[in-house]
């Protein structure tokens, strides 16, 4: 084995911490993007985030429908009153 290929496990060890830090990004600009949500629970599901990115992350992607859902229903009954 030539020591300068990298093996199949580091590739997957790569691709891993890739996926990770992606979903990192992604979830941290959904939370900035949120409306609705005082200063420290967006604190709190920022360090959840950073913190343990999967499972913070996937956390927040399972919270955040309920938010959205929440926040637009509210939403459109103050527009139709």
């Amino acid at each position: 084995m030539n020591p300068l290929v990298p093996a199949f496990l580091d590739g997957v060890f790569v691709s891993v911490l890739a996926l990770g830090f992606v979903l990192t990004i992604v979830a941290f600009v959904s939370l900035m993007m949120t409306r609705g949500l005082s200063s420290l629970l967006v604190i709190l599901w920022s360090v959840a985030i950073f913190a343990v990115p999967f499972l913070g992350s996937g956390a927040w992607f399972a919270v955040r429908s309920r938010v959205y859902s929440k926040n637009r229903s509210h939403r459109t009954a103050s527009v139709s009153q």
